[in-house]
């Protein structure tokens, strides 16, 4: 007895898997857009997006949500959430009536808040980016840019200041001394070794474990000025006369004694 086994062209079957796109680097803010290659025959799709904390979002749009439901060559979605700072990951799975399609490759990203908060405390790897063509450093902790590689010279107080004011970073002025509050916010406390005390994982050159120069006087007596040393935990006044180290900051802050 010979059996017909029928065969419809175009049967039904799942979506095929998800191709990602981006992000697959620095986030800042709390609203990411994400995107990926459209899938055939997809009617809907699961995003899943999982921060640095491992909280996970599993959210599900229709394909006329994700913007790619009429032949659109990318999907993507706008969402808006907080993320926790450092490295996250996401995911993609398209699905029809006939069911789930294969989970995508994941993505990873890194998270940043913005704007940068005094309350953070970040990894340096999540904390500091090279900026500038290679000549500045943003701290993403207070928002405060660093020149990358501070002078290696060592100057009275009045002529450090006037230094970075006249200072050309990366091809930008507006530069200043820093307070002693903006110039102890380098200094890590946990460091037990010889310095410089700053963090593991730092993207600054040719810090020295000596005093920096900070622009804050000392309120009892203006002929001194506070400093910072890189090789110790504390800092002290010291007379203006004397020469220390400069490293110069640009952003908003107090601007001590201008």
């Amino acid at each position: 007895m010979l059996c017909l086994i029928a065969v419809h062209p175009g049967a039904a079957a799942p979506p095929g898997q998800a191709t990602l796109v981006g992000p697959s680097d620095i986030l800042g803010g709390a609203s990411q857009t994400f995107t990926w290659k459209s899938v055939s025959e997809a009617t809907r799709y699961y995003l899943k997006v999982s921060d640095a904390t491992n909280v996970t979002l599993d959210l599900e749009y229709t394909a006329e949500q994700a913007k790619c439901a009429n032949g659109e060559t990318l999907c993507f979605i706008a969402l808006t959430a907080t993320l926790a700072a450092g490295q996250g990951a996401w995911w993609v799975r398209a699905w029809n009536s006939d069911g789930l399609g294969p989970l995508s490759n994941g993505m990873i990203f890194r998270v940043y808040f913005s704007p940068p908060t005094w309350s953070q405390t970040l990894a340096a790897a999540d904390r500091f980016q090279i900026i500038m063509q290679y000549a500045a450093v943003l701290d993403r902790e207070t928002g405060l840019v660093w020149e990358r590689v501070p002078s290696a010279e060592t100057r009275t107080w009045l002529n450090a200041r006037s230094n970075c004011i006249n200072k050309n970073v990366g091809f930008r002025k507006g530069w200043r001394l820093p307070s002693i509050h903006e110039m102890e916010s380098l200094v890590d406390t946990s460091i037990k070794t010889p310095g410089p005390l700053l963090p593991a994982g730092h993207p600054f050159v040719n810090v020295k474990s000596a005093i920096y120069w900070s622009a804050s006087t000392y309120a009892d007596m203006p002929t001194l000025a506070w400093g910072v040393p890189f090789d110790s935990p504390g800092g002290g006044p010291d007379s203006k006369a004397n020469a220390h180290y400069v490293w110069c900051v640009r952003g908003a802050g107090p601007l001590d004694n201008y």
